[in-house]
């Protein structure tokens, strides 16, 4: 055999073993029986009240299959598994000792410590000063009075000069002690609560981890980075699932941005000195409503606003209510502008939304303007998956406006003549109606309107209005975490965690407003009010579900701590149309696919092999590797396999023998004339190799152009069809070729042809 064959029969089998290589996953991968029998015990286990515990570890390895991934893990520590079981069984987890004692205790006292209200704090630092004075009082040597002993203690504790040094011995000695002391004690309820407990096997985890008790064996890594991450996934035509279309409602994207824009054009003119009235976004437009101050001179507001507002330009001065207002609008670069960040953002918080469902291979697409295409492979709750999606989550905290609902006569006085006034589609509009209560007096300009909803097998019904100041305090970014909990009534409640910034700005608010009411608002919906009773530091809040039947309430606590951990929508999104691809549509669709390729397939063998005897066989075998060659290309890919994926497949079985057809015709005619085998192969190969890859050039512009101007399923087509050129040509030049050397490899060999 010559130099040039051996090249040959080299380059084939690295390509044919890579392809089986990229292939593995594919071929590995859970099949959807598998994953819902999993899902069905995991429903099982908590419907029994067990704890199913989700492995963190390795997160780099959920590429791999089970069979492969579990003894991994059964090899490796698992540090939270033992943080979390050292107190009962200490023991058994004996290795993490250090790091549950150490770390682990450390941050679970200082949880304990921050739950303590300020209040509590004052207790035991006055206990420890009662201390203290009482230490002193009673000591013979000392001889200072009760009182003296008392001022002396004060005076260290806050540190003033003229403090006595004779009294420090006794504060050093017992006030530390006492207050630590104190506040240990104190402190206790907390320990054992789900936050601090919480805290204290993160803070063992991550030590844990940090140390390398969770180190990876060096075959473990090898396995890992060398088994293949990208697969072949099904499209939701042959899965199943569900797709829509969503709109985001840019224009409200604006709005929001201009009534953002009030509290900081209020606080800037503060800073220079500008006095500045009333201030408010005009009710449906994007317009900023000033009202000047005593003396103010519209030259005046105009010059503040370009130089610290140059997106804002003046319109015009407008009379309402007997007040005088300057209104400006957003330039058409800056409402652009918001408009595209708002998509941008948008498509970012679906992504992460879609990410905490678990749904594999999701499909999220910018189809053009402010539309976006939802794919969801394998989902098939089209109610869950619109709640969960397509709720915007927006979460402000507002303060109730108590002087309006002083009076709760008057503005129900207004919502009945409002209901006579409006069309029924207006009066349930709670924007229309706000803005008209305002325009008639009814409601200050500086509040609006909202509502108290409960959710009915029939929708969403009003049950209690609330009148709120029109400025947000804070707002979902301000929030760090979200998780759903259970009241004493063993009701599902969402408990909200603030951000430092947000938790330092609940607190303020709350001092503030101490015995008023604030409104936790969602979605332009008042989820609740509560009376503010004192100062709360602790930088969480609640939002109860307002619904009676335990299942709705926990499935709508769980969709809502959802949303709101992985953040709001920048704006409103509708949901346009909802299709929904059975899972047994999809079966059959792979059934019908998988029956005209293998009848596609044996038809062609059949003909090869009765046109061509046994060199008919080599085409075959070259068909063969063909397929595992454009699964193999799509697979690396990480391409999504579709109905007309399948007929570019079929198309390709075709192409593939028509190269085939064209080389082996060649090698008769030389054949013929009474050239020898061997030599009537070369022959044949090269003066085919023109005819061959010009044809297939050609159809692959043709998939060019109808991957370029085509649309979805037509650029499924043309994927698959290019893939398949690319490949018919290596099978079919390169891979027959090689076969036909190695049948005509003797002098006097004969060809079956």
């Amino acid at each position: 055999m010559s130099r040039a064959w051996w090249f040959r029969i080299s380059i084939v089998a690295l390509v044919l073993v890579w392809a089986v290589y990229v292939l593995t996953p594919t071929f590995l991968a859970e099949s959807a029986q598998d994953r819902l029998s999993a899902q069905a015990d995991a429903a099982q286990s908590a419907a029994d009240r067990k704890l199913i515990e989700e492995d963190d570890r390795l997160p780099e390895a959920e590429h791999l299959p089970s069979f492969l991934l579990n003894p991994i893990l059964n090899d490796l520590k698992n540090c939270r598994a033992a943080c979390k079981g050292y107190s009962e069984n200490p023991s058994e987890y004996d290795w993490v000792k250090n790091y549950h004692v150490n770390q682990g205790k450390s941050a679970q006292a200082r949880c304990a410590r921050k739950e303590l209200s300020a209040n509590l704090l004052d207790e035991c630092a006055i206990e420890s000063l009662r201390s203290c004075t009482k230490t002193c009082a009673e000591d013979v040597t000392g001889g200072h009075s009760e009182s003296e002993c008392a001022d002396a203690c004060l005076a260290i504790n806050n540190e003033q000069p003229d403090a006595p040094d004779w009294a420090a011995a006794y504060y050093q000695t017992v006030v530390n002690s006492s207050y630590t002391k104190c506040v240990a004690e104190r402190s206790k309820p907390f320990l054992e609560g789900d936050k601090c407990t919480g805290q204290l096997v993160s803070a063992c985890v991550d030590q844990c981890r940090e140390s390398g008790e969770e180190e990876l064996s060096i075959w473990s890594s090898f396995v890992i980075g060398a088994y293949p991450k990208s697969k072949l996934s099904l499209g939701l035509d042959l899965q199943g699932g569900i797709d829509m279309d969503l709109e985001v409602e840019i224009e409200e994207a604006v709005r929001s941005s201009v009534q953002r824009d009030i509290a900081t054009v209020r606080q800037t003119a503060e800073a220079e000195g500008l006095m500045l009235g009333e201030m408010r976004r005009a009710p449906g437009e994007s317009i900023l409503m000033i009202e000047p101050g005593e003396g103010v001179q519209l030259s005046s507001i105009r010059s503040f606003m370009t130089k610290n507002f140059n997106e804002y330009t003046y319109n015009q001065t407008l009379e309402e209510f007997g007040k005088t207002y300057f209104t400006f609008g957003l330039s058409e670069e800056q409402a652009k502008y918001i408009s595209e960040r708002a998509i941008e953002q948008a498509l970012e918080t679906l992504r992460s939304r879609i990410d905490e469902t678990g749904v594999k291979e999701p499909s999220i697409v910018l189809k053009g303007g402010n539309r976006i295409n939802i794919q969801l492979p394998g989902i098939e709750d089209v109610e869950q998956a619109v709640s969960a999606i397509g709720t915007s989550a927006v979460l402000d905290f507002m303060m109730v406006d108590e002087d309006t609902m002083k009076n709760p006569r008057d503005i129900e006085r207004a919502l009945f003549d409002a209901e006579k006034e409006l069309s029924p589609e207006e009066y349930l509009d709670d924007g229309v109606l706000s803005d008209h209560l305002v325009r008639n007096g009814s409601i200050p300009a500086t509040s609006r309107l909202m509502w108290e909803y409960k959710s009915t097998e029939q929708g969403k019904e009003r049950t209690e209005y609330m009148v709120v100041v029109d400025q947000v305090e804070l707002t979902g970014d301000d929030i760090n975490d979200a998780l759903v909990s259970m009241n004493q009534y063993n009701e599902p409640y969402v408990a909200l965690e603030f951000k430092p910034r947000g938790a330092v700005l609940f607190a303020d608010l709350t001092a503030e407003h101490v015995g008023k009411r604030f409104a936790i608002v969602l979605d332009k919906e008042v989820r609740s009010a509560p009376v503010i009773r004192e100062k709360i530091s602790g930088g969480r809040a609640s939002i109860e579900m307002g619904v009676t039947d335990y299942q709705m309430a926990m499935q709508e606590a769980s969709v809502l701590s959802l949303v709101l951990r992985t953040g709001a929508l920048p704006a409103p999104v509708s949901i346009g149309k909802v299709r929904t691809v059975g899972s047994s549509l999809g079966e059959d669709a792979i059934n019908a696919g998988k029956e005209a390729t293998f009848v596609g397939f044996g038809l062609v063998l059949v003909l090869m092999v009765l046109l061509y005897k046994k060199t008919g066989l080599v085409s075959v075998v070259a068909l063969l590797a063909n397929i595992v060659l454009v699964f193999a290309l799509l697979s690396t890919a990480g391409a999504t396999l579709t109905l007309p994926g399948i007929a570019g497949i079929a198309l390709t079985i075709g192409m593939a023998v028509d190269c085939n057809i064209i080389i082996y015709e060649r090698i008769i005619e030389e054949l013929r004339t009474g050239t020898n085998a061997r030599a009537a192969v070369e022959t044949g190969f090269d003066k085919a190799l023109l005819a061959v890859v010009d044809a297939n050039i050609t159809t692959f512009i043709a998939g060019v152009v109808l991957y370029t101007y085509g649309t979805g399923p037509i650029k499924g087509f043309a994927v698959t069809l290019m893939i398949g050129i690319v490949t018919t040509l290596f099978t079919g030049v390169f891979l027959s070729r090689t076969l036909m050397g190695l049948l005509t490899r003797k002098a006097n060999a004969r060809l079956s042809i």
